[in-house]
């Protein structure tokens, strides 16, 4: 199964992005969401202006029990939970593939409104890589990038 991804520039850097859908209990808003797909980030996780978008209901969220403050993009945030996740995502034969994770983090900051954090993009981390098998196949001076998992 292949994945394909856009090559954007973000951060005056070229970096692998996927369009994806999430779906969970707390999700009220299906819609689709640009995610960086990024293997120094050890979690997939919502930033701030996509959990706005997806109209997730924030105080709903329990904190994660293990690495409850992170740093992301210059600012703390506090990491919580969102329960049962499921991800869509396209195949490159146009296919919609489905991945069930326990969670993702939804990152909450700690000074400042979720408004403040616009522009910075949701990541798609090693763990739904690692948990779905995937390999990340970069190359931005040939503005090609994709997810590739071998069917057994």
């Amino acid at each position: 199964m292949r994945i394909p991804l856009l090559v954007r520039k973000k951060f005056d850097e070229l970096m692998p992005f996927v369009i994806l859908t999430i779906r969970s209990a707390y999700v009220r808003r299906i819609i689709p969401i640009l995610a960086v797909v990024d293997t120094g980030s050890p979690w997939t996780a919502l930033t701030p202006e996509d959990t706005l978008k997806l109209n997730i209901p924030i105080k709903s969220l329990h904190k994660a029990e293990k690495f409850v403050r992170v740093g992301f993009a210059g600012s703390s945030f506090w990491r919580c939970l969102l329960p049962d996740v499921t991800i869509y995502m396209k195949t490159d034969t146009g296919e919609t593939a489905k991945f069930s994770l326990p969670s993702i983090s939804v990152l909450l900051p700690m000074k400042g409104k979720l408004q403040k954090f616009k522009g910075i993009p949701s990541v798609l981390g090693c763990n739904f890589i690692t948990s779905e098998g995937f390999k990340l196949c970069f190359n931005p001076s040939k503005n090609v990038a994709f997810l590739e998992k071998e069917e057994i």
